[in-house]
């Protein structure tokens, strides 16, 4: 079935589609003190890993922890800004919303 919403196909919708991440990279950087706090931290400790005398999959995990704590601050920066686009108001919806699933996420064995 086609969708009259995605008119690109091929090579131009990997192009659109990474074009709008590196817009939504940029927004978060710009927007969120969090996240300009974390991708520096990330840029630090990076580095910092592959120096480590440990094995492969030992530095392989590090970095991903680290890339880990870049994509929850994103998932919760897009919650956070899908809610604030439906009311402004604090409601006890809106923060169970935004606490349960970075909690689920960052609690995972």
């Amino acid at each position: 079935m086609h969708s009259p919403h995605k008119g690109k196909r091929g090579i131009k919708r990997i192009s659109s589609g990474l074009f709008y991440s590196l817009d939504g990279f940029a927004a978060a950087f710009k927007y969120e003190d969090a996240f300009r706090v974390e991708v520096v931290l990330a840029l630090a400790l990076i580095p910092l890993a592959f120096s480590m005398h440990i094995g492969a999959i030992g530095k392989a995990l590090l970095i991903a922890c680290v890339l880990l704590v870049l994509i929850v601050e994103l998932m919760n920066s897009a919650i956070e800004a899908i809610i604030d686009r439906a009311s402004l108001e604090n409601h006890v919806l809106a923060k169970r919303a935004i606490t349960k699933p970075m909690h689920v996420l960052t609690k995972m064995p």
